[in-house]
């Protein structure tokens, strides 16, 4: 069958070789020399043309290069097993590394060897896909390690392997974080600062969300103040576990406390301003309902637009509730785990 194929497939490649014009398979352009108006010779072209043996010996050599393919083709129709073999010399390739336990750097250039090597893809199957990908993030993890174990002695080589990381993978949170370990272990407030804002400038809201929670996570034991400062910002809840809640919950609670405490001061602020502009005749700017209150709060741009709610206080324990007139005005911040309610109320007269 497979010779019969050939046979049928070269007599056609002759064909055209022989029959140009009347099979009309070579595009105009590669016809130079070839008559086009045929009541010249009474003939489709003039054999003794130099373009016309110019043509058929490019033609002979594509015909050489389509068999070529085509023998590739049957060959592979012919051996069923082939890629069969090779996706099994694949899967044994990779259970062998992912058994071995070796150092960090040695598992990174295991693996990319083993991408190197199995870089072909094997038709009709997604396995060997799914292999390079498992490989390719075993691979980029190992050289995380390496940079870890770098880092207490060589800082430099060690961000060296995170940016080639970074450049292979601009997503990887985990280099992410190694890289601001790396900087705070150093007390390099500035490398600090440049990272997040690198994280920061790529818009990317979802993992600027998972850098912040990864990096909260690393930090519970070691600094806890980092890592609240971290679980504040977090902004995707839904990756959030119970071994995080108490951390988040009380990150949300300083964030709200941080409001509370402006709020108080800003109203403060109002009332002195507007004692003063009544003292000198000016008109008085002081809210005068609690919906007037909430508006001045939030012109001051550091908290979301639910930072505040008019009206007494409500179920509702992540905002902060404004009840007041050009008098005196209420904050209530509700209860939040493991702390009390708190209330305020500044008064006009208090402030004059």
């Amino acid at each position: 069958m497979r010779k019969l194929i050939l046979v049928l497939v070269s007599m056609y490649l002759v064909g055209c070789e022989q029959h140009p014009k009347e099979l009309d398979v070579l595009p105009p352009e590669s016809r130079s020399g070839i008559e086009q108006d045929e009541s010249r010779s009474g003939r489709g072209f003039d054999q003794s043309d130099p373009g016309v043996a110019e043509d058929k010996s490019a033609l002979a050599h594509n015909v050489s290069e389509d068999l070529s393919d085509m023998e590739q083709y049957l060959d592979d129709l012919d051996n069923p097993y082939k890629w069969q073999d090779q996706l099994d010399g694949m899967q044994s390739a990779y259970e062998a590394i992912a058994a071995r336990s070796l150092l960090p750097s040695q598992e990174a250039l295991a693996w990319e060897k083993f991408l190197d090597i199995y870089a072909t893809d094997v038709p009709d199957t997604m396995d060997d896909q799914l292999m390079r990908s498992d490989a390719n993030a075993n691979m980029l993890s190992a050289r995380l390690d390496h940079a870890e174990t770098l880092s207490a002695e060589f800082q430099l080589e060690a961000m060296q392997i995170i940016d080639g990381v970074l450049k292979h993978d601009p997503r990887n949170t985990d280099a992410y974080v190694l890289a601001f370990r790396i900087s705070h272990q150093a007390h390099d407030s500035q490398a600090e600062e440049k990272l997040i804002s690198r994280i920061e400038s790529r818009n990317d809201e979802q993992l600027t969300s998972d850098f912040y929670l990864e990096a909260a996570r690393r930090y519970q034991v070691d600094d806890e103040e980092i890592s609240l400062g971290f679980y504040a910002k977090v902004k995707d809840t839904s990756k959030l576990t119970s071994m995080d809640d108490p951390y988040y919950q009380e990150a949300s609670y300083r964030t709200l406390r941080k409001q509370f405490e402006e709020a108080v001061r800003i109203a403060r602020t109002q009332y002195v301003r507007g004692n003063t502009q009544t003292a000198l005749g000016l008109t008085d700017t002081t809210p005068s309902d609690s919906g007037q209150w909430v508006n001045r709060l939030l012109s001051h741009g550091q908290f979301p637009t639910d930072a505040y709610q008019p009206g007494v206080s409500a179920d509702l324990s992540d905002t902060i509730y404004v009840d007041g007139d050009i008098e005196s005005v209420t904050l209530v911040l509700p209860y939040q785990a493991g702390h009390d309610r708190l209330e305020v109320t500044i008064t006009r007269a208090v402030n004059r």
